[in-house]
């Protein structure tokens, strides 16, 4: 490939651009910060990616897509959580708003057009924290079971010879748990059909496809409407193999919250992290305190559509934008 340069960087991207376009590789390049180091390229899911050796200036700007939510008047709240992310990275509310090269954290914004918004980043050289197929990984039990099997309840997409014992019922990313005792958990074998075809009656669990797993019980703090119960569970956010912040799940049952989660979940949550961020960057795990002792994974979850439910976002999105900095510095 031939292409005049004459000293001017705009000349020098659009010839990289048009190298990569061809199948072509390249492996260094001044720094984009003044250093003059060696630069790093790389090409993922499209989009050209460049970090300097020496000082880790990279062409691209961190940056989050908030989704806000809308009352019961027709009118855009401002939550919270907004507020508080815009302290830690610039935030946007529009994909118009997005600047180029930048690696993006959807926050309540990627569904459903989760591959319509990947291809649109993908125009401005951008990239979102999690692929497509990363939150596929992360938002399906059907495919993570398998991974963290020694971890989590046993998992069922067939239930025809199941034998007697107590099941929970579920969609493979929701569930209906503020219907326990009809739409969810299963006390004996022969309620189980019924409580699935409850289950199927709700469209997007149905859309999604249902799950059987076995139950195990947690240890339990209270109970909730429809013999929903209330157990020592957390909500852990991480990225890659960091844990970013852990709070109690059940936000509606704040009073019954048995505090932070103890070393012995964050030595289990570990363990968890080591297996999950080969597949996924930035996800949740839920983890819950057994009945019978020690802990286990009640499910993942995509953390860009995660809620806080009692996670401090000061913590969460502080410490995001840290791991974010120190992995794009590399």
């Amino acid at each position: 490939m031939e292409t005049k340069i004459n000293n001017n960087y705009d000349n020098l991207f659009e010839a990289i651009n048009i190298y990569y376009k061809q199948g072509g590789r390249m492996m260094f390049w001044t720094c984009l910060n003044g250093c003059h180091d060696f630069v790093d390229w790389e090409h993922i899911d499209k989009i050209n990616i460049a970090t300097c050796r020496k000082c880790g200036a990279s062409n691209q700007t961190v940056v989050i897509l908030f989704r806000n939510s809308w009352n019961p008047n027709g009118e855009l709240e401002t939550s919270e959580e907004f507020e508080i992310c815009q302290k830690y990275l610039p935030t946007f509310e529009f994909r118009s708003q997005l600047p180029e090269n930048a690696l993006v954290v959807g926050r309540h914004s990627v569904l459903p057009f989760f591959e319509e918004l990947e291809r649109e980043l993908a125009l401005k050289n951008s990239r979102l924290v999690n692929s497509h197929s990363q939150h596929k990984y992360i938002a399906d039990i059907t495919n993570y079971w398998e991974d963290l099997k020694e971890f989590t309840p046993k998992t069922y997409t067939q239930w025809g010879n199941l034998g007697e014992g107590q099941y929970i019922v579920k969609g493979k990313t929701n569930s209906k748990k503020f219907r326990w005792d009809t739409h969810m958990y299963v006390p004996s074998r022969d309620r189980l059909v019924q409580v699935i075809s409850n289950l199927f009656i709700d469209q997007t669990i149905a859309d999604q496809g249902i799950v059987v797993r076995d139950y195990i019980p947690l240890r339990r703090l209270g109970e909730g409407i429809n013999g929903l119960p209330i157990s020592a569970e957390w909500r852990c956010f991480c990225y890659k193999d960091k844990i970013l912040a852990t709070g109690f799940y059940w936000s509606n049952f704040e009073e019954l919250s048995p505090g932070n989660l103890p070393q012995e979940g964050i030595n289990f949550l570990k363990k968890i992290t080591a297996i999950v961020s080969k597949k996924a960057n930035f996800y949740v795990v839920d983890i819950a305190e057994k009945e019978s002792g020690g802990f286990m994974v009640v499910e993942l979850n995509c953390g860009m559509m995660s809620g806080l439910s009692c996670v401090d976002p000061n913590e969460m999105y502080g410490n995001l934008a840290k791991a974010l900095a120190q992995q794009e510095s590399k």
